[in-house]
């Protein structure tokens, strides 16, 4: 990708005006949960997954992390800037007590991401599940607590 390209990519995200927060989904700190709502910035998510790598490697205890979709819109172009970093997709890279990730909603755009994953990363699609609902993200969990317990 060209530079000028590149550059164009990150003005056009000053005008998106959506939101990313990151949050302990419960008391124990044991789900951490990203939420990415209507047309958030690239580096908005980004700064939220460093987020996310800092609690999970502190952590005394095994994190998994979600990360909903469900209100997003559009993924901004200048992602694909974002998603080169070593870390996003080497296993070795992850904090140890990362369990797994749960990404609810992303539609079309998700998929992608996980057809460029299982052909970069395959050993690490085991570690991410895509559901529809964040319903069906809080039975996957409660599923994986009671095994794990």
């Amino acid at each position: 990708m060209k530079l000028t390209r590149m550059l164009a990519l990150l003005v056009q995200e000053s005008n998106r005006t959506g939101s990313a927060t990151v949050d302990w989904l419960d008391e124990t700190k044991t789900v951490l949960i990203q939420r990415l709502k209507g047309e958030w910035t690239w580096q908005g998510c980004y700064w939220g997954l460093i987020q996310v790598y800092y609690r999970v490697m502190v952590s005394p205890h095994p994190v998994d992390f979600v990360c909903d979709l469900s209100e997003s819109g559009s993924f901004p172009e200048a992602l694909w800037l974002a998603l080169r970093d070593e870390w996003l997709w080497k296993q070795s890279k992850w904090p140890k007590r990362l369990r797994r990730v749960i990404i609810i909603g992303g539609g079309e755009e998700l998929q992608q991401l996980f057809d460029l994953r299982r052909q970069v990363a395959p050993e690490t699609m085991q570690f991410f599940h895509a559901v529809r609902t964040y319903d069906e993200a809080l039975a996957l969990l409660k599923t994986s607590l009671l095994n794990a317990g």
